[in-house]
């Protein structure tokens, strides 16, 4: 916990934002970062509440020790409370910035609709890291002469590959885009995360000895069987990307479009990349100039003038073409019906009905946050570990 009396002497602070007129000049991120000391006072409302919720299996997936940091951090000991969050959570910026934060709905501060202000805090534990330069290579002292592959790079891959690479094991994730990241780097804007901090983890994770081979489509370019003959163990988070169908009058009509393509295609246009995308082919979509109308929730009826309009409810399961396809035509993979035709496999073990293939993440339990893949990723490599080796260290 923090101060004792802290939550009844300090208000509920996050951060602020640039003006309206600052911030639609540019499309990075528009968060005015706290100092130490007001991160240091907000850390200070966590409260000895007993039963600290926010941690528990509904507040935070990865089960971060958010007591334990926000003393830490109230303490002004900013290195152990990013030791801490590491030990639960690969990427504490990825988090800190894009999840919607059940901790803060767990807080029992949230009784009184003032709850501590946990993203903010993990936001700049671990941007204080980078600064004072903890975040970097932790090579494995030792190497096991196992081979995992990683079919997908996103959050689940990317805490799959850096947990396995640690543990000693040579690790190769295979993407099919040109860059890694997944949606997290193409379905995501900018002014939510930058890319940035996912190119700066690539570099860490490469320095603990990951390889990454991007432009690769495995299940087109490079069949699965392939891998499975190459590696110890495959663990497939390929996510889930198929759009929902909206089923609406009218959306067939030009102009109408599943956001996701539309999100890739920017998010490659700001940083530098082709548009066309071999998982998402579209023609060119240009919202600039127009009325754009986003459905995304909601569900009464009103009349407004619209020249692009995106459908944003979601995805029905993993991409049909693929290593999905592959698997159930050749492999007869089993398949889970009842989770929109998702890969079956329990939370235990992460085994698939294929002998050394493994799947988390989004492609197993369905469209969800960044949060939870990460813990099926963490949850995924320990498995594997201790199917190779006898036994694992590394951390559920």
């Amino acid at each position: 916990m923090g101060k004792v009396t802290g939550f009844l002497e300090i208000d509920r602070q996050v951060h602020k934002y640039q003006p309206a007129s600052d911030r639609i000049r540019h499309f990075r991120e528009f968060t005015l970062p706290m100092s130490d000391k007001e991160v240091e006072k907000q850390a200070a409302r966590c409260m000895d509440c007993g039963i600290p919720y926010c941690h528990g299996p509904t507040g935070c997936p990865v089960h971060n020790q958010i007591p334990d940091w926000n003393d830490l951090v109230y303490n002004g000991d900013w290195d152990n409370a990013i030791r801490n969050l590491h030990s639960t959570n690969n990427f504490p910026e990825f988090t800190g910035r894009i999840c919607p934060a059940p901790c803060e709905e767990a807080c029992t501060l949230n009784l009184e609709d003032i709850p501590v202000a946990i993203k903010t805090i993990e936001q700049a534990i671990a941007d204080k890291a980078y600064e004072t330069g903890h975040i970097r290579p932790y090579p494995p002292e030792r190497k096991t002469g196992r081979r995992v592959a990683i079919i997908g790079s996103g959050p689940a891959g990317m805490a799959a590959a850096q947990q396995l690479g640690r543990a000693g094991h040579d690790v190769h994730v295979y993407e099919r885009e040109s860059r890694p990241g997944g949606l997290m780097r193409y379905g995501i804007p900018d002014f939510k995360i930058e890319k940035h901090y996912i190119d700066r983890r690539i570099e860490q994770m490469q320095g603990e000895g990951v390889s990454f081979h991007c432009g690769i489509n495995v299940g087109v370019d490079k069949p699965v069987a392939q891998l499975l003959a190459e590696y110890d163990a495959v663990l497939y988070c390929g996510g889930s990307e198929t759009p929902r169908p909206a089923n609406i009058p009218g959306d067939d009509l030009d102009g109408v479009h599943d956001a996701m393509p539309y999100l890739v295609q920017q998010n490659k246009r700001i940083g530098g990349e082709p548009i066309q995308s071999v998982a998402w082919p579209s023609p060119p979509i240009v919202a600039g100039g127009q009325h754009v109308v986003v459905v995304g929730g909601g569900g009464t009826e009103f009349v407004i003038r619209a020249d692009l309009a995106f459908i944003a409810i979601g995805f029905a399961g993993p991409a049909a073409v693929g290593p999905v396809s592959e698997l159930a035509g050749q492999m007869k993979i089993a398949i889970d019906s009842r989770r929109s035709n998702n890969v079956e496999a329990n939370d235990r073990d992460y085994k698939t009905s294929v002998e050394k293939l493994y799947a988390a993440g989004d492609v197993r339990r369905g469209q969800s946050l960044v949060v939870w893949a990460i813990r099926e990723g963490r949850q995924a490599a320990r498995s594997i570990d201790e199917a190779l080796m006898g036994s694992s260290v590394l951390p559920r």
